[in-house]
């Protein structure tokens, strides 16, 4: 495989129209040979996807990273597909506001090797050697690894400043000077490691105010995180302190202030509020409230906790949505009237423990008497909730590429990894040698050398 191309992982979620189990399942690596823009990207997913004879209408969701090739909403790849493809939602792999500076200068080797020589100096028992790069849906393991080798990153910063110009460059004494306490953002306080969906759908309307309360009381809120910043700099005994200033600056913020935190309030954590502020409004797209509050609206234990208006509301705006999938939508009102009832009397006998609280949980248990329900849940059961699948596979193309590199071309490398991953398929050899034989007979005479004819 070339080692300049770019590689796309393509990862298909489906409902299993038998068993009713949502899956996903990684159909293959693929070369961007014509390209990295939004329309040929979302040319080589199309067609890939026709290559396997799907047929595209229905397509009902598709989640990508927040790149602007892909997620642009007039030239992106996503909006190019909805174009064509209208009904194929497009879901934003969550992203939380993270600073990149550290991590930015630790990327290349003389950094990370001078990162390893402080943390056996300063941290000689940490398992850890260097830092997590920022990944948009794990990003609390990267803050965590920050914050426990904080010590050794102080000191790794400390030796390229001293060294200067003649071993460093500008750029590493430049980002070695940003101050660390930058990564602690207040957006900690406002998701967790394992944020439950559900959770995280109740939420949506509540997280905006709850920033810009933050916001409005941002010197209380600041006095709060500036503390807890302190603590941690007194672990290397490193004071908070205004950087000087001058009549043009260009590599940090010149706004006046009269004490440390009050310059870090103004350069720091305002312009950072207020950025959550903006894209948690652009994150939750009133059709992404829309799908993932219907699928509140159908999940047992949760629609039992809504009120019978809010309730009918979301189903019937989703129904509207996607009309046309529905097998009976004129018998969609007393279905859903059943639906509710159903799972009230349940509730009352049985319990809340007892409530289905998941989509797969409760397609198990939809009959033929609720085809559009059925229907409804199977399309929010394919929505993509993250991207993480797509780039958890690369890791085990990066394991398989690192030692058959030098003989293995884009097809092979590509195929072997999709071997590795789907281990628990059960592979027809003789099928596999049949076929081979057939595409290739120049390459392969195919004959018993034992059995004599």
């Amino acid at each position: 495989m070339n080692l300049m191309c770019v590689i796309i992982s393509i990862v298909l979620r489906y409902v299993n129209s038998e068993t009713l189990i949502i899956h996903k399942d990684l159909v293959g690596f693929f070369e961007c040979d014509t390209g990295i823009t939004g329309r040929a990207l979302a040319d080589k997913i199309t067609a890939t996807l026709n290559d396997f004879h799907l047929n595209l209408s229905f397509l009902r969701g598709q989640g990508y990273d927040g790149a602007g090739n892909m997620a642009g909403s007039v030239k992106g790849t996503a909006a190019l597909i909805t174009e064509e493809y209208p009904l194929a939602l497009y879901l934003h792999c969550a992203s939380h506001c993270l600073n990149l500076a550290v991590v930015k200068s630790l990327q290349s080797t003389n950094r990370q090797r001078a990162y390893e020589l402080a943390i056996a100096e300063t941290q000689p028992s940490s398992s850890v050697q260097k830092l997590k790069d920022l990944c948009r849906t794990c990003w609390v393991d990267s803050l965590s690894t920050f914050c426990s080798l904080y010590k050794s990153t102080v000191s790794c910063m400390e030796t390229i400043i001293s060294e200067g110009p003649q071993l460093w460059s500008s750029d590493s004494l430049t980002d070695a000077r940003i101050p660390a306490y930058n990564l602690h953002s207040p957006t900690v306080n406002l998701h967790g490691e394992c944020l439950d969906i559900v959770t995280a759908v109740q939420e949506i309307d509540t997280v905006i105010p709850t920033v810009k309360n933050v916001r409005d009381n941002i010197d209380r809120y600041h006095s709060e995180w500036f503390h807890n910043v302190q603590k941690m700099c007194e672990v290397t005994s490193t004071i908070p302190s205004i950087p000087r200033t001058c009549r043009h600056q260009t590599q940090r913020c010149n706004v006046p202030a009269d004490t440390p935190s009050q310059y870090f309030c103004r350069t720091i954590t305002i312009p950072l509020v207020d950025h959550l502020v903006s894209q948690l409004t652009a994150r939750f797209t009133q059709h992404h409230k829309l799908a993932l509050l219907g699928w509140l609206s159908l999940v047992p234990s949760a629609m039992t906790k809504m009120s019978k208006e809010a309730f009918t509301e979301n189903i019937l705006k989703l129904s509207d949505l996607y009309s046309i999938d529905l097998p009976s939508p004129g018998s969609m009102n007393s279905e859903v009237e059943c639906w509710k009832l159903k799972w009230e009397q349940h509730l009352s006998i049985h319990g809340p423990s007892s409530l289905p609280n998941s989509l797969t949980s409760t397609l198990a248990q939809t009959s033929s008497m609720y085809p559009n329900i059925k229907t409804l849940l199977i399309i929010l059961g394919i929505l993509p909730v993250t991207s993480c699948s797509a780039v958890r596979y690369f890791r085990s193309l990066k394991r398989m590429k690192t030692p058959y590199c030098s003989t293995m071309t884009t097809h092979r490398l590509a195929s072997l990894s999709l071997l590795h991953l789907h281990r628990d398929s059960e592979i027809d050899i003789e099928a596999a040698v049949d076929e081979f034989s057939r595409r290739h007979p120049q390459r392969l005479q195919v004959a018993n050398i034992l059995r004599d004819e």
